[in-house]
């Protein structure tokens, strides 16, 4: 029988050990201009978004919309759900939008701010 602990990665956070070498992953930059680009840019700056604070700052409420875009160009968007309680909603939640510090690392790779 195996011995549990060496079951477990050096980190000890108990992420599954890999098999093979794990490949890189770029993201893709989105097309300057678009809503993808300006939030990217945000993000890379380490601003963390609600859907009220991205309208206000592009006129956009499609966060959600343009975040999964970045995610499909393989950004690494992370979403937190936070409080945000209403008189009819008390246990109502909204995301708070921020990129990984891989993500904003990646971001200024792209940008030759490294």
């Amino acid at each position: 029988m195996n011995n549990p602990d060496r079951l477990h990665n050096e980190s000890g956070l108990g992420e599954q050990l890999a098999l093979l070498p794990e490949l890189e992953i770029l993201p893709v930059a989105p097309r300057p201009g678009t809503l993808a680009d300006a939030l990217l840019r945000m993000l890379a700056n380490g601003d963390r978004l609600t859907h009220p604070e991205f309208e206000d700052r592009t006129g956009s409420w499609r966060l959600a919309a343009v975040a999964f875009e970045l995610a499909a160009l393989a950004w690494p968007v992370v979403v937190h759900r936070i409080p945000a309680p209403t008189a009819d909603c008390p246990d109502r939640t909204i995301g708070l939008y921020s990129l990984s510090e891989k993500g904003r690392r990646q971001a200024a790779d792209a940008r030759g701010c490294a």
